[in-house]
């Protein structure tokens, strides 16, 4: 199987557009441009911030094109960093917004007020008391009003590229990969990165096994016949199938992590999650902000509940607080 090596070539007709966040841990986003007979189609947006359409601006602006060009827009899931400027693009260029059904109901219009005292009730449930009030950080959605679904299986022909929608649920439920099965090339969204390991966490909807939907439609991926990899961050990448046995290694050795740190008497995911490795190190947990220490509870919560799924650790509750034991 072929090594994973980065910094492959895009081939002409697809410009990689690379966009700020705001992020330190992630500080670009790549769209995806593809040039056809009928316009411009655009993977993905960016955050709706005032640098990210400056600098979107200006990489149209080098290729010829301007925003009034874009034709279609394709989410590949509703974070921020991917649907931000959707709406705003939308309404300039009058272009149609296709993404996954399943998306929608992230784009949360609820308060501050409402998504600080959910999150601080979740917070409290699975053992991580709160000890400062929380600073919500949230970016704008930029979300259309209505997009048109996209559910898997259609083909999308524009120009020399022929997409065929790949769902890909995990990182996010409705989250949608594009193949060009022809060219053998994949924008893999956030899906497989080359460098991290994508994001997979369990938050609210308590009936969702995210990291089982995440390595079920991994390995799916790994099995398609594909040369060139354009991931939602970092550089483009070859070696897919190796990248995938490398993501499904790292989650089994944290289920394998997560159950060396359970008690017999029962430990909630919190304290289980100061217990793992995170960024790199033993220590990780004590270098991690308030807001990240947030995604690595979710991140043990979907592993704890793959573990349930396989019979491996057991979960109870008493006084709304949620304790896992080894079965």
């Amino acid at each position: 199987m072929a090594a994973v090596t980065r910094g492959a070539p895009v081939p002409p007709g697809i410009h990689r557009i690379t966009l700020p966040t705001r992020s330190t841990w992630l500080p670009e986003v790549n769209a995806y441009l593809i040039t056809g007979p009928d316009g411009l189609l655009l993977v993905d947006t960016g955050v709706g911030i005032p640098e990210g359409m400056t600098a979107l601006t200006a990489r149209l602006a080098a290729l010829g094109h301007k925003p009034d060009d874009i034709a279609l827009i394709i989410v590949t899931h509703a974070h921020p960093d991917h649907i931000g400027l959707a709406a705003t693009l939308s309404e300039l260029s009058g272009a149609e917004v296709r993404m996954h059904p399943a998306e929608m109901p992230f784009i949360d219009t609820t308060t501050v007020e409402v998504r600080r005292d959910r999150v601080t009730e979740w917070y409290r449930r699975n053992g991580m008391p709160v000890e400062t009030p929380l600073e919500w950080r949230g970016l704008p959605m930029g979300a259309p009003s209505q997009p048109t679904p996209l559910n898997g299986g259609e083909i999308i022909s524009w120009g020399d590229a022929h997409l065929e929608v790949v769902w890909t649920p995990g990182h996010s439920p409705g989250l949608l990969c594009l193949l060009d099965a022809e060219r053998r090339i994949l924008i893999s969204s956030d899906h497989v990165l080359e460098d991290i390991t994508p994001h997979v966490g369990l938050y609210f909807d308590q009936a969702r096994d995210p990291l089982y939907e995440y390595l079920e439609s991994l390995d799916r991926v790994g099995r398609l016949a594909v040369d060139l990899v354009l991931p939602g961050h970092g550089d483009p990448f070859n070696g897919l199938g190796r990248r995938v046995q490398e993501i499904a290694g790292h989650h089994h050795r944290r289920c394998a992590e997560i159950r060396a740190a359970l008690t017999p008497a029962g430990s909630t995911a919190a304290e289980i999650a100061r217990e793992l490795s995170w960024v790199g190190r033993i220590d990780g947990w004590a270098h991690l902000d308030q807001a990240n220490r947030g995604s690595a509870l979710s991140e043990t919560l979907a592993h704890l509940r793959l573990m349930e799924r396989n019979g491996a650790v057991e979960s109870t509750e008493q006084g709304g607080v949620v304790t896992w034991v080894p079965a």
